[in-house]
């Protein structure tokens, strides 16, 4: 009988560790100070890394500079503009968000 409970218990922390990742991806991640709040669903990361990394080339061939205008859309479509540096800042506070709700999920 203790087994069945062990394995119930173990159960049920896996169930409410998964519900709170579905609950942390649902909500999205909000960019502070701004506020605005990125989607964190499958295709929205897919989109980010590769703009990031898109970014990331064009500011090492020189063809942007930290300054120059980026436009990243919210949850809703709300299109806003931020400097490639805090762009860069952004995209990498969003991974590790996601980073930091897949790890609690996995422990």
């Amino acid at each position: 009988m203790d087994e069945i409970q062990s394995k119930m218990v173990e159960y049920d922390a896996t169930r409410a560790r998964q519900l709170a990742f579905n609950q942390g991806i649902a909500s999205g991640f909000t960019v502070q100070p701004e506020g605005f709040t990125l989607r964190l669903e499958d295709a929205d990361r897919a989109a980010f890394a590769p703009m990031l990394a898109l970014v990331k080339e064009a500011l090492e061939l020189g063809m942007i500079t930290s300054e120059t205008p980026q436009l990243i859309a919210d949850h809703t479509g709300t299109r806003h503009e931020v400097t490639t540096l805090r762009f860069r800042q952004i995209m990498v506070a969003y991974g590790l968000h996601y980073k930091s709700l897949w790890d609690a999920r996995t422990a």
